[in-house]
């Protein structure tokens, strides 16, 4: 094999993957851009969505019911339920009674 034919071997090669990279970059630019649409057609929905659920919310309050929602959140939040509240005091009486049970045995050895 002379030099020459080593050199065009290289050259279409080189031609070669130019074009399947060329070809994945046209499949990726227009995935790209077929997913900025369906991502902007998804935003504008969701938009939409809200301003209809807001519009309705808003259009029952009081200017002071309005603060409220806005400063405070909807009635109810960060409210916590009965059980909620007992599975917290059982997690405390747990971790307390390991936290006491490991310096008792910390203090005897």
């Amino acid at each position: 094999m002379s030099s020459s034919d080593s050199l065009d071997q290289l050259k279409s090669l080189v031609s070669q993957l130019q074009k399947k990279i060329e070809r994945l970059e046209s499949q990726a630019s227009s995935t790209a851009q077929d997913a900025t649409q369906k991502v902007g057609q998804a935003v504008q929905g969701a938009k939409e969505t809200v301003k209809e659920v807001v519009g309705d919310v808003k259009e029952g309050l009081t200017p002071g019911q309005h603060l409220r929602l806005v400063l405070m959140g909807p009635p109810g939040a960060g409210k916590l339920n009965h059980s909620t509240l007992y599975t917290l005091r059982v997690m405390r009486l747990l971790v307390g009674g390991v936290e006491r049970r490991t310096r008792r045995i910390r203090k005897t050895t």
